[in-house]
């Protein structure tokens, strides 16, 4: 049975492409683009640790959703940058792997009304 940390790890898979594309956007844009960039991928990585001890799917939904939205903004601002390579690669791994994350992730919630820890 799948548990929050199960969730959690699925979803950590995408880090180090958000971590990296984050990287490159910080590069191109102004400083308070780049600081918006940079909460915004904090932001993801405290929804993973908040997702990890949740107990149950009504806690967890709110908390992928807001890993979500911080996540689609820093894929968003990606996209809107003519990134060298190899960060526009980055970008198309991160574009596909992370909805596929999400998906997973919100399968596993759907299918089971209680993720126990």
């Amino acid at each position: 049975m799948p548990t929050s940390t199960t969730a959690a790890d699925t979803i950590k898979a995408t880090l180090p492409y958000l971590q990296a594309l984050t990287d490159a956007v910080v590069k191109m844009v102004s400083p308070t683009a780049g600081l918006k960039a940079q909460t915004a991928m904090a932001g993801v990585e405290d929804g993973i640790s908040a997702l990890a001890i949740s107990e149950t799917a009504i806690v967890s939904k709110p908390i992928v959703q807001r890993i979500t939205d911080d996540a689609q903004m820093l894929l968003t601002l990606g996209a809107s940058l003519p990134l060298p390579f190899p960060a526009n690669i980055i970008l198309m791994i991160a574009s596909s792997l992370f909805p596929a994350a999400v998906n997973a992730v919100n399968l596993m919630m759907q299918h089971h009304a209680q993720v126990p820890t």
